[in-house]
């Protein structure tokens, strides 16, 4: 049983590295994000994509992380 698991697991990154890759090559018109005064630099739409995905999962992190520690106490 742990060689599916192993299997299916490999298989979900590689599916992951592919559509990562596609996701890359096919969104690579710049765009520069605008929020009332604030103007970011061009970047690609896969950057942002995926800069917006790692800080989710940093914040998410850290509100896991601390919503265990006041658990705790």
């Amino acid at each position: 049983m742990h060689w599916v698991k192993s299997f299916i697991a490999r298989l979900a990154l590689l599916a992951l590295g592919v559509v990562a890759f596609v996701l890359a090559t096919e969104n690579s018109d710049p765009v520069v994000l605008r929020l009332l005064e604030f103007e970011s630099e061009a970047w690609p739409i896969s950057w942002w994509i995926v800069l917006s995905f790692f800080v989710g999962v940093l914040v998410g992190q850290v509100l896991s992380s601390a919503s265990r520690w006041l658990s705790r106490k």
